[in-house]
């Protein structure tokens, strides 16, 4: 980390304005209401590195990002689940009760200059990790419909597939407005239960992503 924030000092000023993995830590992006979702969760699957399972590691060179994904369980596997579909973001039933989550770390391949052919380890592609802007999702569909994928598309363009909708009220026959977007306040909550557990559990989860990613750069020589 002090290697590249040495180099990089006023790049990294400039990309503090963006989206970084430890903006999601500690439950701060969530609102209220989701942290009370989130409690319950953990209350029956347990925190992020239980709940959650780091599955792979894709490699983007052309586009220079590398995503990692994660699967979560619903937290009632036994009712009815529906999932977001991709790119189009629409609804589709989901028997498995499984979501996928996405971490793509952006500009990895610029980043990953910075050492000039050096041997790279684990240990540099945390560094890597830890200064990057990222993208994040997750394909069920409180992500979507409960507002979280607008404002993260809005406020740090910080979503894998952006949307331009965002969630709405509504005034029941009593006169009383309803609806997901006064319930989370607007833009209190940036992303879903699921994503905020990995997250909160990302210094768990480091050192596997960067061995897993090591390996498959290396598989590739790209390093």
């Amino acid at each position: 980390m002090k290697r590249i924030s040495s180099i990089f000092y006023k790049y990294i000023q400039k990309l503090d304005e963006d989206l970084k993995m430890s903006d999601l830590t500690r439950h701060a992006a969530i609102s209220d209401l989701t942290s009370e979702f989130m409690k319950t969760r953990r209350g029956i699957k347990g925190p992020g590195n239980v709940s959650a399972q780091l599955i792979d590691c894709v490699i983007n060179k052309e586009e220079n990002w590398v995503e990692f994904q994660y699967r979560s369980g619903a937290t009632h596997p036994d009712e009815e689940h529906s999932k977001l579909s991709t790119p189009d973001l629409g609804l589709k039933k989901n028997p498995s009760g499984v979501y996928i989550q996405r971490l793509r770390i952006l500009d990895f391949f610029d980043w990953l200059d910075v050492f000039e052919g050096e041997i790279i380890t684990p240990d540099e592609i945390k560094e890597i990790l830890d200064v990057s802007n990222i993208k994040v999702f997750c394909s069920c569909p409180s992500y979507q419909y409960q507002g979280f994928n607008y404002y993260i598309s809005d406020v740090f363009d910080g979503s894998v597939y952006p949307t331009s909708i965002p969630a709405t009220d509504r005034k029941n026959d009593n006169g009383t407005v309803i609806g997901w977007k006064s319930r989370h306040g607007s833009g209190d909550g940036l992303i879903c239960k699921h994503l905020d557990l990995i997250m909160a559990a990302i210094a768990f989860w480091r050192n596997n992503m960067a061995s897993m990613l090591t390996k498959k750069l290396k598989d590739r020589n790209y390093i």
